[in-house]
């Protein structure tokens, strides 16, 4: 039921602020109860997609409101635009892993880091993720931390092939020359070569 109505949202049936139709249309619009529909409603508050006003009705709030990196949220918009939400993933772990780099050089967290299994020699995209995990974590920054898990995750289990493609980059010497520098306390020198790009500059290799 919360994923209809999120379909709907998507495909533009209910755009973003708009106000959803009253509860007895919407349930028979959908053919479910009151008691199911509010539920679903509930549902879709808790994850920042709708709000409920007093007697002006129920909200569709702006995408940047939403909480995308919630796993029903991320499902459901892969179902309506997978290769978009593959690529909005990347592209947050690119913006997102030279900060967590820098920050975990700044805790010289380097422990995990050192006991990976890619750090070890396996090149393989499951050891490349959970290395990338292990980095969020290396943080001591909760959100840092989520937000790194819950984007590889998800590529990891709906996009592997993409995210092996896309972390070429981070061979197992790779892994190795970061882990040194945070565990050096080098900051800069880490979220350097923690950039996706930083294969292309031989001084990083």
């Amino acid at each position: 039921m919360s994923r209809q109505i999120f379909a709907a949202i998507v495909s533009g049936a209910y755009p973003e602020g708009s106000i959803l139709p009253n509860e007895e249309a919407l349930s028979h619009e959908l053919g479910v109860s009151r008691t199911a529909l509010r539920e679903s409603v509930k549902g879709l508050v808790a994850k920042g997609i709708l709000e409920t006003k007093r007697r002006r009705g129920t909200l569709v709030l702006p995408r940047t409101l939403w909480n995308v990196f919630d796993a029903d949220v991320i499902a459901w918009l892969r179902r309506a635009n997978g290769h978009s939400v593959t690529s909005e993933l990347l592209g947050t772990l690119a913006v997102a892993l030279p900060g967590a780099a820098e920050m975990a050089a700044a805790h010289r967290a380097a422990k995990n880091l050192a006991q990976t299994a890619l750090h070890a020699g396996d090149s393989s995209v499951e050891a490349r993720a959970r290395f990338l995990v292990e980095l969020g974590a290396a943080t001591s920054n909760a959100f840092v931390a989520s937000l790194v898990a819950t984007t590889v995750r998800s590529l990891l289990a709906d996009a592997a092939p993409e995210l092996d493609a896309w972390s070429g980059w981070l061979t197992p010497s790779r892994a190795q020359r970061l882990t040194g520098l945070v565990n050096a306390g080098d900051p800069t020198a880490a979220a350097r070569i923690a950039r996706h790009d930083a294969a292309l500059e031989p001084a990083s290799v």
